[in-house]
């Protein structure tokens, strides 16, 4: 989230960093908390005082904006907001995906997920950079292609599938969820480059060296 809100800052915008990251931290402290109590029957009392209090905390973003003066408080709650709704929110849901049926959780099933994604993102380039001939959106992304982007539709599939075999599941279902998921790292990938755009930068930080920041690692 603070690479999010460096990158809005770098537009004049002025969100509100700690309300932005404290909500996300109740977020997803909330969601583990929910399966928690769902996989390992654990008892989460305090769930609700938590959801109470992220909810006044995104109630105290409007709030502050009162009291600041000489900035933009469409623009500073706008990008305080879209903070969570962009960045917490997705990793909080995370917490469900090793989830297998109501009362087992598998740490397999995010492994698995994490390298359908890794196969998309590997074959989109190497197709792309093969065969890459159509742009894809040029606008925000110059090097990709629709060539890749089915190149990587193609090994998030396959990777799917020995994801089944491994784990005797279901082959239709990690199918369809390998399709979904290279869907959605692509136009995850396209968002944030819409964002670095509009900025003006290359890289959203310079936390892993070589790679940029922790979105350009995790934007899908």
């Amino acid at each position: 989230m603070h690479e999010f809100y460096t990158l809005a800052a770098a537009r004049g915008a002025q969100p509100q960093r700690l309300i932005g990251m404290l909500t996300g931290v109740i977020l997803f402290a909330a969601n583990f908390a929910v399966v928690s109590e769902t996989v390992f029957d654990l008892f989460s009392a305090n769930l609700i005082p938590m959801l109470g209090f992220g909810l006044l905390l995104l109630f105290l973003v409007f709030i502050r904006e009162l009291f600041r003066e000489g900035s933009d408080p469409m623009a500073n709650i706008g990008a305080t907001l879209t903070g969570v709704a962009y960045v917490a929110l997705p990793v909080s849901l995370m917490c469900y995906i090793p989830m297998q049926g109501e009362e087992s959780w598998s740490p397999a099933i995010m492994l698995l997920f994490i390298f359908i994604i890794w196969a998309n993102d590997v074959f989109a380039y190497l197709v792309g950079m093969a065969f890459g001939r159509h742009r894809l959106c040029e606008r925000l992304s110059p090097k990709k292609s629709w060539e890749g982007f089915f190149g990587g539709l193609a090994g998030a599939v396959v990777m799917g599938l020995v994801g089944a075999r491994v784990l005797d599941g279901s082959y239709a279902a990690w199918v369809g969820l390998a399709l979904v998921a290279a869907v959605t790292g692509v136009l995850g990938d396209l968002v944030e480059s819409m964002f670095k755009r509009t900025a003006g930068v290359k890289d959203s930080g310079r936390l892993i060296p070589g790679h940029g920041g922790v979105l350009d690692r995790f934007d899908a």
